[in-house]
């Protein structure tokens, strides 16, 4: 298991455009030389930014999309390059106005909201949070690799149950 995530891991190497576009380059082409698999730089402005970099840097490109990066389409970031794009800030406040959405109600009828929220769940594919965090796969890695004495510690502990 550990050797085919170790073959399907990705390196990015973070670097900030403010510095200027020659030196943005330069270290990326320096990474890439030592052996990063992609470049994230970060600052970019506008859509002429992002394509200079696409242009200029060898490999793959990362691109953040964040408050003040240019709100380009996937189509069009494709186009001129990005082959990876995150946007972590808009997923944090998606998963924020979630948890602020769950919890106010949560306040007002207590067992009511979690009722709902196990029904609205069902079938989605993160309803089953112990198998998306691999808790199945860990329970077999432990049962491989722990010695029986530290395994015989969890005997009867409360906890993931498969």
């Amino acid at each position: 298991m550990a050797s085919k995530v170790a073959s399907s891991v990705k390196v990015p190497v973070i670097y900030d455009a403010d510095t200027g576009y020659g030196n943005a380059i330069n270290r990326r082409q320096a990474y890439r030389t030592a052996g990063a698999d992609m470049a994230f730089p970060e600052g970019l402005l506008s859509r002429e930014e992002i394509q200079q970099v696409c242009e200029a840097v060898p490999g793959s490109i990362l691109y953040n999309r964040t408050g003040v990066s240019p709100n380009l389409s996937a189509v069009e970031l494709q186009e001129i390059g990005v082959d990876l794009v995150i946007n972590p800030g808009g997923a944090m406040r998606a998963a924020a106005q979630a948890m602020w959405d769950y919890y106010s109600a949560f306040g007002e009828e207590y067992n009511g909201q979690d009722e709902r929220l196990k029904a609205a769940n069902k079938g989605h594919p993160l309803a089953d949070l112990h198998s998306i965090f691999g808790f199945g796969e860990i329970r077999e890695f432990e049962a491989e690799f722990l010695p029986e004495e530290e395994a015989a510690k969890y005997n009867g502990a409360a906890g993931f149950q498969p």
